[in-house]
């Protein structure tokens, strides 16, 4: 996994492994990208959060995304709107730590706003609120 995933796992207080394994059992929809020798790349999914309409979407990633960072930023977009049209959600958010700022050029390139910054426990870490409408 990523530092910075395993960073920002850490600061909302949840160990990475445990974090994958309750995006996996959670959610509706759980896709892992790997490459064409299958390194694994990214594990992503959508979940219920508690509004209606709106799935609460996730990635963590491998190092391999740096390896593969064309074929990864090309096949973004698609898997997004993958995930709308499986899913049905009208909205897609989550909460990414403020120190993940590599995550944030990419939430921002396919096309997700930052709503506000807040304080989440257990260590009152940083994390920014985005989200996305269906298009």
């Amino acid at each position: 996994m990523r530092q910075a995933d395993k960073d920002e796992c850490l600061a909302g207080g949840l160990d990475p492994y445990l974090a994958l394994v309750i995006g996996l059992n959670n959610s509706h929809l759980c896709i892992t990208l790997v490459t064409p020798d299958g390194e694994p790349v990214a594990m992503l999914g959508v979940r219920d959060s508690k509004y209606k309409g709106v799935g609460m979407v996730w990635m963590l990633g491998t190092d391999a995304i740096e390896k593969h960072s064309i074929k990864f930023l090309r096949g973004s977009k698609p898997v997004l709107d993958l995930l709308f049209e499986q899913t049905g959600y009208q909205a897609l958010y989550n909460f990414s730590h403020s120190a993940n700022t590599v995550h944030h050029k990419w939430l921002k390139w396919l096309g997700f706003t930052f709503l506000r910054e807040i304080k989440r426990p257990p260590y009152d870490s940083t994390f920014l609120e985005f989200v996305r409408l269906r298009t």
